[in-house]
Parts: C-alpha cells; sequence; structure tokens
C-alpha cells in the first residue's frame, strides 16, 4: 500500500473533524430556524425544516476542517511526500458525507421524520364557502351567520400534510441527502483551492437546480424521482476530477516511453 491510498491518523483526524463541524453546522441551522419561525412551532418541525441544508452543511464542513491544516502548511508537507490534494482531503470529506448519509437512512426508515420541507407547497388557511346566506368554513369549522355572528360548523377532518406529497418523496427525499451530501462534500475535496470561485458557481447552480426540481415535483409537475438528478450529476463531476488525475498521469507516461522505445 502506497503512502498516497494508506489511511493515516490524520486522515481519521480529518474525518472526526469534518463529521463534527458537520453536525455543528446542522445544529446552528437549526438553532436560526427556531429564532426566525413564526413561533408555537414543534422542535421535530424546526429540525425537518434544516434537514434539506445537510449537503450544503457538509461541504461548509470540509472547508473548516481543512482551513487549519491548510494555513499550518500541513497539506504542503503531505503533498511534499507524494500525496495528491484529493488523498489530503479525501478524509474529511467522506466525514462530512457520512453525516448525510447518517440522515438519509433516518428519513428512508423513521416515518416521523417530516419530509415537507423537501416539497414545499402553499397551504390555504381557509376558504369560506356562500351556501344558503351563510359563510360557511368546513376546514376550521366556523359559520358566518347572516346577522355576522359566528356559529360551529361540521369540521371535515383533514388528511395529514403527508397525503399531499408526491409518490416516492420520502426515498426521493433519502436519495437527495445522500447522493448530496456525497457529491457536495467530493466537489469541496477535488477541486483544487485556487479554483474557489469554480467550487462555489457548481454548488450554487446544483442547490438551484435541486430546488427546482423538489418545488416541481410538489407542484406535480414532475416526478419527485426527477429531484436527485442534479445533486448526482455533480457527483459524476467530483468522480471525474478524481479519476482524471491519475488517466493523465499514464497518458504522459506512455508518450513518454513511445519515442524511447521508437
Amino acid at each position: 500500500m502506497t503512502w498516497q491510498t494508506r489511511i493515516t491518523p490524520w486522515d481519521l483526524r480529518a474525518l472526526v473533524r469534518s463529521a463534527s463541524l458537520t453536525c455543528a453546522l446542522l445544529l446552528l441551522a437549526v438553532l436560526v430556524t427556531a429564532a426566525t419561525d413564526e413561533g408555537r412551532v414543534a422542535w421535530s418541525e424546526r429540525v425537518a425544516r434544516a434537514v434539506p441544508l445537510v449537503p450544503v452543511c457538509a461541504a461548509l464542513g470540509v472547508v473548516l476542517a481543512l482551513a487549519g491544516a491548510h494555513r499550518r502548511g500541513e497539506e504542503r508537507a503531505l503533498e511534499a511526500l507524494g500525496r495528491t490534494p484529493f488523498a489530503n482531503a479525501c478524509g474529511a470529506a467522506v466525514g462530512a458525507a457520512s453525516v448525510g448519509a447518517v440522515v438519509a437512512l433516518l428519513i428512508l426508515l423513521d416515518r416521523y421524520v417530516s419530509i415537507t420541507p423537501f416539497f414545499p407547497t402553499v397551504q390555504a388557511s381557509g376558504t369560506f364557502v356562500f351556501d344558503h346566506g351563510t359563510f360557511t368554513s368546513t376546514q376550521h369549522g366556523w359559520r358566518v351567520m347572516a346577522d355576522g355572528s359566528l356559529a360551529l360548523a361540521q369540521a371535515q377532518a383533514q388528511s395529514s400534510s403527508t397525503t399531499d406529497l408526491p409518490p416516492y418523496a420520502r426515498e426521493s427525499a433519502a436519495v437527495v441527502t445522500l447522493v448530496g451530501s456525497a457529491a457536495f462534500a467530493l466537489t469541496v475535496a477535488v477541486v483544487p483551492r485556487g479554483h474557489s470561485m469554480r467550487t462555489t458557481l457548481l454548488l450554487l447552480v446544483t442547490a438551484a437546480a435541486s430546488a427546482v426540481c423538489l418545488q416541481a415535483a410538489a407542484s406535480s409537475r414532475v416526478s419527485s424521482l426527477v429531484a436527485p438528478i442534479p445533486s448526482t450529476l455533480l457527483l459524476l463531476v467530483a468522480a471525474w476530477g478524481i479519476v482524471r488525475p491519475p488517466w493523465i498521469r499514464i497518458l504522459r507516461a506512455r508518450q513518454i516511453r513511445a519515442p524511447e522505445e521508437v
């Protein structure tokens, strides 16, 4: 096993540090959501509102986990020993992506985890229907009589918000969280630090495209299975960034050997 592929204590520390930072950022997102919501919201709903931000937290976790090593020059020292930049960042990427994998597993297996924030829809606050001289809202159980007084009406049982979700919504949300976390973390690990604008642009485009797909699925414009496509494409781009440098080295080595053989 070469130095480039060997797992070292430095990689394990980067993994733990990245996973811890990702969890801390996710907790911060929950607290910000709680501080800015409309009040009287259950904590389970507040946590559910922050779950779609797991891929973003994973990317920031990798950046923060590697920032100290870059500032201290540890990455340059490891590269001088023969390690590639991706090998140095791989541990941090795995740590951040593992948090997304755990959250995706909880979404898939625990039916009590709300996934409505993935598929936001505009809920009607209440509709009053004019019926025989009165305005009746069967949703809230109120009736406005002809003289302006209020009376109770027979309220219809409202279905839970889960019935408004598109088919395979839970599976789609789990895949978006899993693939998105891996794609965001690996993209930050693969793209060199000198190309931070490229990384930011890729992440913003993917996040915007994922949001559009989720909105379209919530409004039944497209299938919910379309939502993971942007994250999957980003993951393929990151995978190409991983395998491309070795292929280039192999091709250059063959080009150098060819004139010698002639």
